[in-house]
Parts: C-alpha cells; structure tokens; sequence
C-alpha cells in the first residue's frame, strides 16, 4: 500500500536509490528475474538437448554400425523384418555422415533371404491386424498365401476400429450428459431458491430446458451407437481365426 502511494506522489528516484527497505525490494525483484531467467535457460537448454536426442536417434545406424556393417546381415534383418527394400536408402544417408556406402550388391542378396522368412501367412496376418500397410515386396512364389492371411489380419483390424469408434462415441456422450446434468443441478438449485427474482427464474427454466433436451439427444445417439457396437461386435465373434 505505502509503495503505492510514494509512487503516485512521484517521490524523488533518491528516495529509492538511499532507502535500504526500497533496496530491499528492489534486489529481491532482481533475485526473482534472475531466477526466471535461469529457469527459461534451463527449459530451452532441455529443449535443444531433447532436440538432438530425438534427431540422433532418427538415423538407422550409428558411425561405428556403419563401419562394421555386414550388409548381407542387414539386409537379411530388413527382409526379416517385413522392412521395404527402399530402407537402404535411409542406411545411405546415415553412413554418409561418416563417409561409408553400403554394399548395395550385398544389402539385396541378403533382403532377398531375409523376406522369404518373413513372406508367410501368419505374418501377413500379424501385419493386417495391427493395421500396417503392405506394399508388394514378398516374392511371387509366397505373394498369394502371405496376402491371403493379410486381408483377413485386415478384416480383424477394420471391426475393431469401428467397435472402438463407436465405444470412443459412447463415452464422449456420456461424458457430455454427466457434465450437461452438473448444470441442471446448479440451474435448480438456483430455481428453488427464495432470492431469485422471477425474471430469473424464468430464464432457469428455458435453460434446464435446453440441457434436458440436449440430454435427451446425446441418449438417443449413444443407444444407435451401442446397437452399431453390438453388430461389430457379432461380426468380429464370426470373423475366422486362424491356426498359425
């Protein structure tokens, strides 16, 4: 209150510069910016290193991977792996940081091997049901079983994102009601009270009015979605599971 007040009696800078409780605040007021500052140069310092952590971490090999690669190795580990061809690129472009070329010669006849260990029914299934994408690369002679168990592993991922679509819809409408129903409450509450002018009350009434109709509305979507769930959910019970 009193530091108001000398300020807006505009009190000579003298004042502040010779009077030590004035000093006082003013050096704790530095401490405080100093602090802040640190703070935000230590955020920012997290910031940067997080930063280089993130884009070390993108590239596919390290300098000393790099130098030891046994390509036939990696390809064979590519293939293995359900990995496309094109990711020699990326191991191209993570050596050349350290002046070394992969053997691209070497990288194919090793992703050649590797794929056939990959290009099998149940892998094809495996990939379709966690909703990855296929992009042709198993060999002709194991395309048509390693497809086959893709699509269904398809079948199995696609029911159960739309059981889940409509689960997710479930909750946000309920979640809708219960915060719709907190309003309600506080509107009647206010209603009955004796201090509530009748102007008021009225305008409570079109109120409540309205979330109950907005209640009403969000039930009536989430008994549609329930029954939609429910059909998913027959479906997917139907679906064939296979013996891999």
């Amino acid at each position: 209150m009193w530091v108001s007040k000398i300020r807006e009696e505009q009190v000579p800078l003298s004042f502040f510069r010779l009077n030590p409780m004035i000093v006082g605040i003013q050096n704790d007021r530095l401490n405080e910016l100093g602090k802040m500052d640190m703070k935000a140069a230590g955020i920012k310092g997290v910031f940067v290193l997080g930063l280089i952590v993130l884009i070390s971490g993108c590239a596919s090999m390290s300098e000393s991977e790099c130098q030891m690669a046994d390509w036939r190795a990696i390809g064979f580990e590519d293939g293995a792996k359900g990995r496309s061809s094109s990711r020699i690129g990326e191991h191209r472009s993570a050596c050349a940081d350290h002046g070394v070329a992969p053997d691209h010669s070497a990288y194919k006849t090793g992703y050649a091997e590797g794929v056939r260990e990959y290009c099998t029914p149940a892998e094809g299934f495996a990939r379709g049901k966690r909703g990855a994408t296929y992009t042709g690369f198993c060999p002709n002679d194991l395309r048509d079983a390693f497809v086959a168990g893709y699509k269904l592993g398809e079948k199995h991922y696609q029911i159960k994102k739309e059981i889940n679509e409509h689960r997710a819809k479930i909750n946000s409408s309920n979640s809708r009601i219960s915060k719709l129903e907190k309003k309600v409450r506080e509107k009647e509450a206010e209603l009955i009270d004796s201090d509530t002018q009748k102007r008021r009350r009225s305008a409570l009434l079109q109120k409540i009015k309205g979330y109950q109709k907005q209640i009403g509305e969000l039930e009536t979507t989430i008994i549609e979605h329930e029954k939609l769930r429910a059909v998913k959910e027959s479906d997917y019970s139907k679906l064939e599971q296979p013996g891999y």
